[in-house]
C-alpha cells in the first residue's frame, strides 16, 4: 500500500485546455502507456469527490479488461474512494503529463495485499510540456526530413540534426533550399530508422549559418511541429527512448 496522503505530493488535474491533440483513444496505445507506468512504478494521484479528495497510488497490473491499482494506507481514504462514482488518475512520466478517468473502483486482493480494480480507460491524455528531451541524431543511423517547397513544388530531403517530441533541427547545404522564419510547411515526411515514416506540419522558428569541421558553411533551421497527432508524438518518443537505451548499452559494454 502507498504511504499516507500528503497534500504537497499532489499532481494537479489538467483542466480547461485544448486537449484533443494529446488524447489517445486507441486501445493498443492506451495499454502501452499503462504498461509503461506499471514498469516504471510511477506514483499517481487519484482524484475523486469532484477533485476535492485524493489518494496517492500506483498501477500494479493490467489484464484484458481491468487495471489493478494500489490502495491507500488509510482505511478512511479507501472507504471514500470506494464510495466515489469516478476516479481521475494523474501523473507525470518522462516530462509528460498523463491523465485518465475510470468508473468506480472495486476492492480486491493482489499478491496477498488489498488493492483496487478499475476498468481500463477508454481515453487517456498525454499532455506535452513546453520543454522536451532533445536527441542528437546518430551519425551512423541518419534521420531525414522531406519538405515540399511551395514556390516550385519541389521535394527537398534534408538531414535532421536533432529531434524531440516538439520539433527538430535540419541542415541545408548552400543553394539547396532557403526557408524563412515563420514559414510553414505541410505534410513533411520524417524518416526514422526501423519505424514507419511520420507525417507532420513544420513551422520554422529560427535560422542561422553554421560551419562544419571541414569549413563548409551550412544553414541550420529550427522547426516546431504544428498540429502533430498523438500517434506521431508517441512514435517519436519511442524512437528517442530506444536510441538512448541502445547508446547507454553500448557505453556499458552490453550492446
Amino acid at each position: 500500500m502507498t504511504a499516507p496522503e500528503e497534500a504537497p505530493a499532489r499532481v494537479e488535474l489538467v483542466q480547461g485546455q485544448d486537449q484533443s491533440r494529446y488524447l489517445l483513444t486507441h486501445r493498443i496505445e492506451i495499454r502501452e502507456v499503462l504498461r509503461t507506468l506499471i514498469e516504471g512504478r510511477d506514483m499517481m494521484t487519484a482524484y475523486f469527490d469532484r477533485g476535492d479528495d485524493f489518494l496517492l497510488t500506483s498501477l500494479l497490473a493490467l489484464d484484458a479488461g481491468a487495471l489493478i491499482v494500489d490502495c491507500s494506507a488509510s482505511r478512511e481514504v479507501n472507504a471514500r474512494a470506494l464510495a466515489a462514482a469516478r476516479l481521475t488518475f494523474v501523473t507525470s512520466h518522462a516530462g509528460i503529463r498523463i491523465q485518465f478517468a475510470t468508473a468506480a473502483p472495486r476492492p480486491l486482493e493482489h499478491g496477498g495485499k488489498p488493492a483496487f480494480v478499475v476498468p481500463v480507460p477508454e481515453q487517456l491524455l498525454r499532455l506535452q510540456r513546453r520543454e522536451y528531451y532533445r536527441l542528437t541524431a546518430p551519425v551512423a543511423d541518419p534521420l531525414t526530413c522531406t519538405i515540399h517547397t511551395p514556390g516550385d513544388a519541389r521535394q527537398v530531403r534534408l538531414h535532421i540534426l536533432d529531434l524531440s517530441a516538439g520539433g527538430l533541427a535540419i541542415i541545408a547545404a548552400p543553394g539547396t533550399v532557403t526557408l524563412a522564419v515563420g514559414e510553414r510547411f505541410e505534410d513533411c515526411r520524417i524518416d526514422l530508422p526501423r519505424a514507419a515514416s511520420i507525417r507532420a506540419s513544420l513551422a520554422v522558428r529560427n535560422a542561422f549559418a553554421v560551419s562544419l569541421r571541414n569549413a563548409v558553411r551550412m544553414q541550420r533551421y529550427g522547426c516546431q511541429f504544428v498540429e502533430t497527432s498523438a500517434k506521431a508524438v508517441s512514435q517519436i518518443e519511442r524512437y528517442i527512448l530506444e536510441t538512448e537505451r541502445n547508446r547507454k548499452a553500448r557505453q556499458s559494454g552490453l550492446g
